[in-house]
């Protein structure tokens, strides 16, 4: 009987740490995506920024990029991120300072990302839209 009870015990304890290195792995992986994503936007890669959404529609409308090309991004600061309980969700606002190249004029935007974890993908998606430079 004892032995019976030792090999449950081992049982819930490598079920729960398999859960434990999945989760880690995922998190991990959104870190990874986010500064990926955070290095594209600062240095005006907008393309690579944008292959991090999850299209809905296959058709959907791409942004102009050349709009996005009049603008620098002088600052760019992570101020809040709130994760799911399951950990595949997660809402992250970002304080984003530019200026667009023609003006002397800096503004801040503040950005809500989205980001949803695709199971069967096994990554992370932004579901909200680019930042909007005005």
């Amino acid at each position: 009987m004892n032995r019976l009870r030792s090999n449950m015990f081992i049982i819930v304890f490598v079920i729960i740490g398999c859960a434990s290195i999945k989760t880690g792995n995922k998190v991990s992986l959104y870190d990874e995506t986010a500064r990926a994503y955070d290095t594209a936007i600062r240095w005006g890669n907008y393309e690579q920024a944008y292959g991090f959404k999850k299209l809905e529609k296959t058709d959907a409308d791409m942004p102009e990029f050349d709009h996005y090309r009049q603008f620098r991004v002088t600052d760019y600061v992570v101020k809040n991120t709130i994760v799911s309980a399951d950990k595949s969700k997660i809402l992250r606002v970002v304080s984003i300072q530019y200026y667009r190249m023609r003006d002397v004029t800096v503004k801040v935007l503040t950005d809500r990302q989205v980001w949803e974890y695709d199971e069967d993908e096994d990554r992370w998606y932004l579901m909200s839209d680019l930042p909007v430079l005005k």
